[in-house]
């Protein structure tokens, strides 16, 4: 049986992402609509959480490893109240580390130390918002990418706001260069095809989908 992961990126999938892209107080931290319930959907399923993250800001000055500590603290308590499990959390503080995603260093990090085969890895997940993130998993060799962008963002004054979206199209075909064998499921934007089964389809390519709603999300795990 395989040691199926769920990747999780952490500004954006599991909090509002913050003004500059990092979230630095445990008060700014502001969950996700639904990121529990699909915790909870990949844990019936016998997935293990993961979270993987860039920190830069911590290199670039902007907060302390403490300040991420607290907020990691927040972040673990909360999950730990709604009976949710992390397993672990790998991060990069600087901008030129070899880990920071979009190298895969950290999905190989999680690989070696939770002796995960090249099958474990192709039968898990990654969710995440930017083309990084994407491009992480698919180098580490994760079977299915998610890009889960939700529809709020915090303002300078670290209010909720309405996020712009980014233009996903774009980024997936970048990616789609990048990894010519890269299969692309879902509907880049067409809700409808979204009401597919989606995992019938590819046995040997990577898959994608893009979702911008939980409940997608679900049918996808």
């Amino acid at each position: 049986m395989a040691n199926k992961i769920l990747f999780l990126d952490r500004d954006g999938p599991i909090n509002i992402v913050g003004p500059r892209g990092f979230v630095h107080k445990p008060e700014y931290f502001h969950f996700t609509n639904g990121i529990f319930k699909i915790c909870h959907e990949a844990l019936d399923k016998d997935y293990k959480i993961i979270i993987i993250t860039n920190q830069t800001g911590i290199g670039l000055g902007d907060y302390t490893e403490k300040d991420m500590d607290k907020v990691h603290q927040h972040m673990l308590g909360e999950f730990k109240k709604n009976g949710i499990h992390i397993t672990d959390i790998f991060y990069t503080k600087y901008p030129t580390s070899a880990n920071r995603k979009p190298s895969p260093g950290m999905y190989r990090l999680a690989k070696e130390k939770y002796e995960l085969s090249d099958m474990d890895m192709f039968m898990s997940f990654s969710i995440g918002d930017r083309k990084k993130d994407a491009e992480a998993a698919l180098r580490a060799g994760v079977g299915s990418i998610i890009y889960y962008q939700t529809n709020k963002a915090l303002d300078a004054n670290w209010k909720v706001i309405k996020r712009t979206p980014l233009d996903l199209a774009q980024e997936i075909s970048e990616i789609k260069k990048e990894f010519q064998t890269l299969t692309i499921l879902g509907a880049l934007a067409k809700k409808k095809h979204l009401e597919q089964e989606p995992r019938v389809i590819v046995r040997q390519a990577p898959k994608m989908f893009v979702i911008n709603h939980y409940k997608q999300l679900e049918r996808c795990l």
